[in-house]
């Protein structure tokens, strides 16, 4: 993937440039994060309209380390 800027911003700090590959990582970090918390919180609050079984302790588990492991990744 080419480094070509995409676009440029300037701040108190100066001005930035952003390329094409920064602009896809965080649009993947984004997407991924959504779908983790996503799919983790029907988990957690099922039964729900997506999943009309409630799960057992092990898949709850697993499915609120997913939303700690979203929320601790985009809090520090």
């Amino acid at each position: 993937m080419s480094s070509k800027v995409v676009t440029t911003s300037t701040g108190p700090h100066g001005t930035t440039a952003i390329t094409t590959q920064q602009k896809v990582k965080v649009w993947m970090q984004v997407v991924v994060s959504l779908l983790a918390l996503g799919v983790g919180m029907l988990v957690l609050t099922s039964p729900n309209f997506a999943f009309h079984q409630n799960f057992d302790e092990g898949t709850k588990r697993w499915a609120a380390g997913w939303v700690g492991a979203v929320v601790g990744y985009w809090l520090s």
